[in-house]
C-alpha cells in the first residue's frame, strides 16, 4: 500500500480493523461480516455462532486440502517456518496479557463495575488475537503486506486505549501497576510496527473519523501503550 494512492482501501473494509464490538458499532450496514452474520441468524436461527465457527473453519480446511491435492502436495511433507523472534514474543506475550486481564477481572470484587470488568476481558482477547496475527509485520520489512497488518496495529492501538480507561474505573493502583513490565515491552515490539505506517494512512484515518466515516469511532490516534506504562 505505502503511499501509492491507495491509502483508503484498507479502511473500505470495517471488518479488516474493527475491534469486534459489532453491537455497538456504527457501520454495520456497509460491513459485508456483519451482513452475513445478520443474515446466518436470521435464516438458521437455531445455529449457534459456535456451530458456524466450526463450519467455516471445515470448509476452509476442505478448499485447502483440494488446493493441495490439485497442485500434488503431501501436506505431510510441508514445513512450517519458524515466525521471527519478535512475532513469537509478541503472541506470547499477548497471550499472558489475556489470560492476566481474565483472572483480575475474575478475582475483583463483587461491587466493582461488571460491565468494565467484562470488557476487560473482552479486549484481552482482542489483544491475544492481534498479537498472534502480526507475524506478516515482522516477515514482510519491505511493508508488501502493510495493508494487512496495519489494520491489526490500529486494532491493539484502540484496544489499549479502552483498556485504559476500564482499568481506571475497576482496578487498583496496585493491580495496575502489575501490568506495567507487559505494558512496557508491548510498547517496545509494537513502536517499530506503528512507527513504519505511512503518514497518508494515518490522515486519511482521523479524517474519517472526524467525518463520522471511519469503520469505528473507537479507533482514535494516541500512543496507549505508552500512557499505560505511567
Amino acid at each position: 500500500m505505502g503511499t501509492s494512492g491507495d491509502e483508503g482501501s484498507m479502511l473500505d473494509r470495517p471488518r479488516d480493523y474493527c475491534d469486534h464490538y459489532c453491537e455497538r458499532c456504527p457501520q454495520r450496514p456497509r460491513c459485508d461480516l456483519a451482513a452475513l452474520e445478520e443474515h446466518r441468524a436470521h435464516e438458521f436461527p437455531n445455529v449457534s455462532q459456535q456451530e458456524w465457527m466450526e463450519h467455516d473453519l471445515r470448509a476452509a480446511f476442505a478448499m485447502l486440502e483440494r488446493a493441495l491435492e490439485e497442485q500434488g502436495i503431501d501436506p505431510d511433507t510441508i514445513e512450517a517456518p519458524d515466525p521471527p523472534p519478535e512475532a513469537r514474543e509478541l503472541a506470547e506475550l499477548g497471550q499472558c496479557y489475556a489470560m492476566a486481564l481474565s483472572r483480575v477481572s475474575r478475582a475483583a470484587p463483587m461491587t466493582s463495575d461488571r460491565e468494565a470488568l467484562s470488557q476487560l476481558q473482552r479486549l484481552g482477547l482482542v489483544v491475544a488475537g492481534k498479537c498472534a496475527a502480526l507475524v506478516d509485520a515482522f516477515e514482510e520489512p519491505d511493508d508488501e503486506l502493510i495493508d494487512i497488518w496495519a489494520s491489526q496495529v490500529f486494532i491493539l492501538e484502540a484496544a489499549a486505549a479502552a483498556i485504559h480507561r476500564h482499568m481506571a474505573t475497576v482496578l487498583t493502583v496496585e493491580v495496575r501497576e502489575m501490568f506495567g513490565p507487559i505494558h512496557q515491552r508491548l510498547d517496545e515490539l509494537l513502536r517499530p510496527l506503528d512507527a513504519r505506517i505511512p503518514a497518508p494512512l494515518r490522515d486519511l484515518l482521523a479524517k474519517r473519523i472526524a467525518e463520522g466515516e471511519a469503520p469505528s469511532p473507537f479507533l482514535v490516534r494516541s500512543a496507549p501503550w505508552a500512557e499505560l506504562r505511567e
